[in-house]
């Protein structure tokens, strides 16, 4: 991958699939484009060689005129729920949800333009401990203090709630990029700061986790910038005790082990794979599937033990990915789907094109 000269700033978040040898075949993934402002499908069974300028993955628009999509995740009631950053004016920022079922797309609750401003990731409560949506936030370049989670209650009905205080407490959040719910209620936060280093900006923070009730517990997997670790946290998923984060700005995925709070390097896309490990989610096979954030509208795969496939998929439409689900190709007439993974966040880096064979 060669890296171009990065220019823009903004933020989304989406993540797609690839699939390697012995994947489970049958899988949609469900991605949002926050450059092309849609809200795409694709198979799973359709890897290529992403370096092979001749390939593309066939994938169908479901819903286009989205309006800055930066988050993408699967509700409890089997629909797609999405983050929009709203255009500045006519439209707010919003969640907007798409009915898998019935191919139905609808704006589901507005958000304040000044205090929730840019959402960037979608989780839900267990229910039994009310259910509620939690949308994370995307902070702006040189920004501080701007991560408040925001909770919306009743948000599968026509009368959603939005909450005017903030969900954490306990701690100041600079960003909530990527979020991740367990069992527990225990919300795991991607804390990412968008700061000038140098030419470029960069994300840096640390992912730090809270209670049932919002309050701020610990500091799961530190800031490594500089030392080659956790730079910039983006997609957060859960698998059991592991907790998976997607290292935006120098292209990895790092595990921490919640039984002992340890962080380790678990896969990295490369050398030159800088801002390309936004959005992430896994297939049923283990392997995790991570989204660019640059523009470069690729999204690798990273095996069960974290090595780099050389399958992915790569389309123009899938430009900045803003989020990004896994879901089984539902029976007929069935319209049960079960969470695979979630993406939310993408960060309006425009730097690259994929690499291409000579």
């Amino acid at each position: 991958m060669v890296r171009l000269p990065l220019n823009a700033l903004c933020l989304l978040l989406v993540s797609c699939v690839a699939i390697a040898p012995g994947s489970v075949r049958g899988e949609w993934i469900y991605a949002v484009s926050k450059s092309g402002n849609s809200l795409v499908r694709f198979d799973s069974a359709n890897a290529i060689d992403v370096e092979d300028p001749q390939q593309t993955t066939p994938v169908t628009t479901l819903v286009s005129g989205l309006s800055q999509p930066s988050g993408l995740a699967l509700g409890p009631d089997g629909r797609l729920y999405i983050a929009e950053w709203g255009d500045g004016g006519a439209i707010a920022p919003r969640i907007s949800r798409y009915d898998i079922a019935t191919n139905q797309w609808a704006p589901v609750v507005s958000l304040n333009a000044s205090t929730q401003a840019q959402p960037g990731a979608i989780a839900f409560r267990p229910a039994g401990l009310g259910g509620q949506m939690l949308v994370g936030r995307v902070g702006t370049l040189g920004g501080s203090g701007e991560g408040s989670i925001v909770q919306v209650s009743d948000w599968s009905t026509g009368s959603p709630t939005v909450s005017p205080s903030a969900y954490n407490t306990g701690l100041t959040l600079d960003g909530s990029s990527g979020l991740a719910v367990a069992a527990d209620g225990t919300t795991y936060v991607s804390n990412s700061q968008y700061v000038q280093f140098g030419q470029n900006p960069v994300f840096i923070g640390n992912v730090v986790s809270l209670n049932a009730t919002g309050a701020y517990q610990q500091v799961i997997a530190a800031d490594g910038t500089f030392s080659e670790g956790l730079t910039g946290p983006a997609g957060l998923i859960l698998d059991g005790t592991s907790l998976f984060i997607g290292s935006v700005t120098n292209g990895k995925v790092f595990r921490t082990n919640l039984s002992t709070v340890t962080t380790t390097e678990f896969g990295s896309l490369g050398p030159n794979a800088n801002f390309e490990a936004g959005p992430i989610t896994r297939l049923a096979n283990g392997s995790t599937l991570v989204a660019s954030v640059s523009g470069s509208g690729v999204i690798s795969i990273l095996g069960s033990n974290g090595s780099l496939s050389p399958l992915g998929y790569y389309s123009p439409e899938f430009g900045q990915i803003g989020g990004v689900v896994v879901a089984p190709v539902p029976e007929p007439g069935s319209v049960a789907l079960a969470v695979a993974g979630l993406g939310g966040l993408a960060w309006g880096i425009h730097r690259r094109r994929r690499s291409r064979k000579s």
